[in-house]
């Protein structure tokens, strides 16, 4: 699903107890919480969740991606006199 660049996207992986990263796209991630890098055109994001090793089960990783709609700018009338 798509969000605005100046909205936070929630981030939910199973099971609990994971980490997020992001893989491509820019922004950064605190927690569960993903924020947007200033984008000037629409841009497809990558997170990836990791669960990390656990004796003998290896790590698992699961990647997610979106995209970051860029905020259109304003509109000037610039017109003399």
């Amino acid at each position: 699903s798509a969000i605005c660049e100046d909205d936070t996207k929630a981030l939910v992986g199973s099971p609990a107890g994971g980490t997020w990263s992001i893989v491509s796209g820019g922004g950064s991630i605190s927690g569960t919480t993903y924020t947007p890098a200033d984008v000037a055109s629409d841009t497809n994001v990558t997170v990836r969740y990791t669960i990390a090793a656990n004796g003998s089960c290896a790590a698992t990783t699961a990647d997610v991606t979106f995209t970051v709609n860029a905020n259109p700018g304003a509109a000037a009338n610039t017109t003399d006199n």
